[in-house]
């Protein structure tokens, strides 16, 4: 992430979450959640922070007609006195394939 000016944060958290998506009732359910960083993120500098989460063995990742499976990895910036910036990245989990 690079900041467009100074930001106070008081906590980066990044998740590794699933969700669903479709007919029928939302379902959710958050893997990991770890708190990457506290303090202040310069302006125009590149941060990286490292995240590291067991995946479980299901669910997998799921396109259908009427419900969808959606993983991903959210970040949320918190903020004091104002509106927290979040961003998620989708990703697919599927099973290893056999040789």
């Amino acid at each position: 992430m690079t900041p467009d000016g100074d930001v106070h944060c008081s906590h980066l958290r990044v998740r590794l979450q699933w969700r669903t998506e479709g007919r029928g009732n939302p379902a959710t359910d958050k893997i990991a959640e770890v708190d990457v960083f506290q303090g202040t993120l310069s302006a125009g500098l590149p941060r990286t922070f490292d995240f590291r989460a067991q995946l479980p063995d299901e669910p997998w990742s799921y396109s259908g007609r009427y419900i969808n499976i959606v993983w991903e990895i959210a970040v949320d910036l918190d903020v004091p006195w104002s509106v927290n910036p979040r961003h998620s990245q989708p990703l697919v989990m599927a099973p290893l394939r056999r040789r």
